[in-house]
């Protein structure tokens, strides 16, 4: 398929004004901002139009193998489909490009692997979404009981506490529904006391790890390790460290996770395994 048949770049871009001869105000603005730019840059001796493309494919190759297509991350970048594909690929036997024009290599790099960012096909990593699933079933959440919520037959909700990879899909739908039943107890949603119990023997045998035993930051990274409140730390917040700063008189919950280096949310679950354990002993 040609670019002739892809959207035009977005206004304001060198391409949009130079080579599709558009003259709106913001093309023109973006136009002389580049002209600016350049004879600045060139009068300090700074001026390098083209960089290395090397860092710039490294950073292709990692977006795509988090699922990100090449139409997609052209999409993102403001760019042409050929100018990804010849960063990559040979092309009339020429090799891949060895320069890329610098505002393009900063609009690639900028790009982030997100899961919000790809299509709903694309395969990612299953780690976080098994883990999450065997926590709500450590909670007592039956497979039966997430299927309506997560949109899926009941017997796949099990696959996916197996599978190695799933679409980005269902591994966004099970971060919604993980984020909205995680604190939430299943009895008063449906689920009978004696499934419930079954659900939680089953991820005991298992060793499931609880919602409580992961943070945010931790619980879609395949080398991170649950805690299960026996002395054994990972990274991320310690019960330990909270304890130790709201003894010291901080209670704001966005000023522990920036003392932490944590997310707010990371924070308020190590608060609420704290409260857990209190209320237990």
């Amino acid at each position: 398929m040609s670019d002739r048949k892809k959207p035009l770049p977005p206004h304001g871009s060198i391409s949009r004004y130079k080579y599709h001869q558009c003259k709106c105000l913001t093309c023109m603005d973006g136009w002389r901002d580049y002209n600016r730019t350049m004879r600045r840059q060139k009068a300090y001796g700074r001026w390098q139009p083209l960089v290395d493309a090397e860092v710039v494919r490294a950073h292709l190759q990692v977006l795509r193998q988090s699922g990100l297509g090449i139409r997609r991350i052209a999409e993102l970048a403001g760019v042409t489909y050929s100018t990804i594909s010849r960063l990559l690929y040979s092309f009339g036997g020429q090799p891949p490009r060895t320069t890329v024009r610098q505002s393009t290599a900063r609009r690639i790099l900028a790009i982030r692997p997100d899961l919000a960012l790809l299509a709903d096909g694309a395969l990612v990593d299953a780690t976080g979404t098994r883990r999450r699933i065997q926590a709500l079933a450590a909670r007592g959440w039956t497979h039966r009981a997430l299927a309506p919520r997560l949109g899926i037959d009941e017997l796949y909700v099990g696959d996916l506490t197996q599978q190695n990879t799933v679409t980005s899909r269902h591994a966004r739908k099970v971060v919604e529904i993980y984020n909205l039943l995680w604190d939430a107890d299943p009895l008063q949603h449906g689920v009978s006391p004696s499934s419930a119990t079954r659900a939680r023997a089953r991820a005991e045998r298992e060793g499931w790890a609880p919602p409580m035993a992961w943070d945010d930051e931790t619980i879609d990274d395949p080398t991170a390790q649950p805690d299960f409140g026996d002395g054994t730390h990972r990274r991320g917040t310690t019960h330990a460290e909270i304890t130790w700063l709201l003894a010291a008189g901080e209670t704001h919950v966005g000023a522990i996770a920036a003392r932490l280096g944590v997310s707010e949310g990371a924070v308020r679950q190590s608060l609420a395994r704290a409260t857990d354990k209190a209320a237990a002993s």
